[in-house]
């Protein structure tokens, strides 16, 4: 989300005075204020960034190529002939980009992941663990 290799990595950047404070995308305006104030410069316009699902392939629309039986994750569908959607290149509507979401923001509906965009956070771990990402 930030670009650095985890929070250590922003911190170290931030007090070399590499990096603007306004980067972290899980803690916001909020963040990038706190840690301006502290470092005494400053926050910079901070850009809200939201997880966007641009397939619109829902269960019914997408159609199946397939039936899938196996493990009910979108990382094992994949790996079985990439799923069992007739779009190869379409949501899998397994969740596992909602399970990996620790804010909530994501639910399943009609086989398609839905983004709460009050709830996002940017924080990518969805895209992660999307095998289609």
């Amino acid at each position: 989300a930030c670009g650095f290799s985890g929070c250590d990595g922003y911190a170290k950047a931030l007090s070399a005075g590499t990096a603007k404070p306004g980067l972290c995308t899980v803690g916001g305006a909020a963040v990038a204020k706190k840690i301006s104030d502290y470092l005494g410069c400053d926050a910079g316009t901070v850009e809200t960034k939201v997880a966007l699902v641009q397939c619109r392939g829902t269960a019914k629309s997408a159609g199946e190529k397939a039936e899938y039986e196996g493990i009910p994750t979108c990382a094992a569908a994949d790996l079985v002939a990439g799923g069992g959607r007739s779009c190869r290149y379409g949501c899998l509507g397994l969740g596992d980009c909602a399970r990996a979401c620790d804010y909530g923001a994501i639910s399943v509906r009609d086989g398609l992941a839905v983004i709460d965009p009050k709830r996002c956070r940017a924080c990518s771990r969805c895209i992660a663990a999307c095998p289609k990402h």
